[in-house]
């Protein structure tokens, strides 16, 4: 009897801690299991890229009315403000930059709600983003229309320096010819239905009662909108202003049907802001370049005195053309 006792409180005992143990052991190890698993969702592998866009803006944090228009048959969105004093000039389009979005802080916001103050529809359009320092995009357009002789303008502080049109160097095609016809259909894809956003987003802001319209872009949405003048003239489009534009390649302008007023606002004596000046003066475009003071950021009072800008050289060249009356 003593010696059955002996046995079972062994038995018991060695079972005990047995399983004492392993309990620690196995959580343990579904503790590493868990930590490793967060490690593979929150950090990406080196072959993953970072999206060029940002998230889109929080619908109910915009200011302004979202409308979904459609272009190739795939719907986009567009913030709308209708202007705010009762006298209409005309329909302002703002077409974002790499990286930004249509309700960007950085400048577009300010300047789609600012406008409608001083008697202008805004409509602020969502791109798809352009892949930067692609030498073939700025070869899409190649018509010239040299049936009109348009002045060319500059603002008196700039310094024109021509330059020689750049030739196609054997490093450049190499580099052309390795991005692969994927790549450049891409491109060409991305471009178009850009293309087709401008004019869906036009033919809103008409529908809205607008006869003249203005395009405005920043960064490499004017590069956007230059591509945009490149394809049409529509005649309701009555100036298109670049902001700190970004052009691929060595920034060349593309030859343009548009012969209205053209706005171009640098930020930096920089070679491609000469090549676009000296661009515009061999196609005869009338074409302005206003160099201002750099901008650390787009913060106040920056922001203002850009959009004064702008309305000042919007006010000299509607009246003077006779497109638009200003009230005051």
């Amino acid at each position: 009897m003593p010696i059955r006792f002996r046995l079972i409180k062994f038995l018991f005992t060695t079972l005990f801690f047995a399983t004492v143990s392993w309990f620690p052991t196995n959580s343990q190890a579904e503790d590493e299991t868990e930590t490793e698993n967060t490690e593979t969702i929150d950090s990406p592998t080196s072959n993953e890229r970072a999206p060029l866009m940002p998230p889109k803006p929080d619908r109910s944090k915009v200011q302004g009315e979202i409308v979904l228009l459609q272009a190739l048959n795939k719907p986009f969105n567009v913030i709308y403000n209708r202007e705010l004093t009762g006298w209409r000039k005309g329909g302002i389009i703002i077409a974002h930059g790499n990286n930004q979005d249509m309700d960007t802080p950085e400048l577009i916001r300010p300047m789609r709600l600012s406008f409608p103050n001083h008697g202008w529809d805004t409509l602020s359009l969502e791109l798809l983003p352009m892949p930067k320092n692609d030498k073939t995009i700025t070869k899409a357009s190649t018509t010239v229309n040299t049936d009109e002789t348009s002045k060319s303008g500059a603002d008196a502080n700039t310094t024109e320096t021509d330059t020689p049109d750049a030739q196609p160097s054997a490093t450049d095609a190499t580099e052309d010819v390795t991005q692969g016809s994927l790549a450049l259909g891409d491109v060409a894809k991305s471009t178009d239905q850009n293309m087709q956003r401008l004019e869906a987003a036009i033919n809103h802001l008409a529908a809205q009662g607008n006869s003249l319209i203005i395009l405005i872009g920043h960064k490499s949405g004017a590069y956007q909108i230059a591509e945009w003048a490149a394809r049409h003239a529509n005649p309701q489009v009555s100036a298109v202003i670049f902001i700190d534009s970004e052009f691929n390649g060595d920034g060349e302008l593309p030859p343009m049907q548009f012969k209205s007023p053209i706005l171009d606002l640098t930020f930096s004596d920089d070679k491609k802001s000469k090549r676009r000046l000296a661009d515009a003066k061999r196609n005869r475009l009338y074409y302005f370049q206003i160099k201002m003071a750099p901008v650390p950021s787009w913060q106040e009072p920056q922001v203002t005195r850009v959009i004064n800008r702008i309305r000042g050289w919007l006010r000299k060249q509607l009246t003077s053309s006779g497109k638009a009356t200003y009230n005051k």
